[in-house]
């Protein structure tokens, strides 16, 4: 039973993830361990749909999947910023804790729809799996920033100027606005994750 779950295929796709993002950490070379970890990520896409599609979701499946996820940030943050991103991880990994803990206590498991604790826009980003416009925001703050990050800490020139051809004035411009948007749009994220983390110690409190 356990290896059936274990190697069915939504979950080798997640194995084959996080070979590729620990693969990439292996190279100093920062386009390589972008394009290694922009890779596990496309997969990222498919082992959802096939675990729907194939009826193989399971409880370990989901968890390995937001562990690859944590995972694969935090790097991203520590390459990016080598002296602060692990502060960055652990809070993350502490708003994971708190996530699986409520979907264990929900009775569906289905921790974005528990609204009790939430704001009226934590609960609105949460709602219907993040498929909303507040939720798009919030995963691109999570998830686009510390690539962005990546990039631009690792990098001598402008990649706008190097791959597009920008002049260097307008891929300042360029470039600020897109770092204010995804901050922005983190800490949104942020938001969230506070008002996750204070439904969680409140129900510790209360239990």
């Amino acid at each position: 039973m356990y290896r059936e779950i274990l190697l069915n295929g939504p979950n080798i796709v997640g194995y084959v993830r996080l070979m590729l993002v620990f693969t990439g950490c292996l190279f100093f070379n920062n386009t390589v361990f972008i394009t290694f970890v922009s890779l596990s990520a496309i997969l990222d896409m498919f082992d959802g749909y096939l675990a729907r599609k194939w009826n193989q979701e399971t409880r370990f499946g989901e968890w390995l999947d937001v562990v690859i996820d944590l995972f694969t940030r935090g790097l991203l943050w520590c390459r990016a910023l080598p002296n602060f991103g692990f502060l960055i991880f652990g809070f993350e990994f502490l708003v994971f804790v708190a996530i699986q803990a409520n979907s264990h206590n929900s009775e569906n498991r289905a921790w974005q729809e528990r609204k009790r604790g939430l704001n009226w826009l934590a609960a609105m980003t949460v709602s219907k799996g993040f498929k909303t416009i507040p939720g798009a925001i919030a995963i691109i703050g999570l998830w686009v920033l510390p690539v962005w990050a990546c990039i631009m800490m690792n990098s001598d020139t402008s990649f706008l100027v190097d791959f597009l051809s920008f002049s260097p004035k307008t891929a300042d411009s360029f470039e600020f606005l897109i770092t204010a948007f995804l901050i922005t749009s983190r800490f949104h994220c942020l938001h969230v994750e506070l008002s996750i983390l204070k439904n969680y110690i409140l129900d510790l409190l209360e239990s």
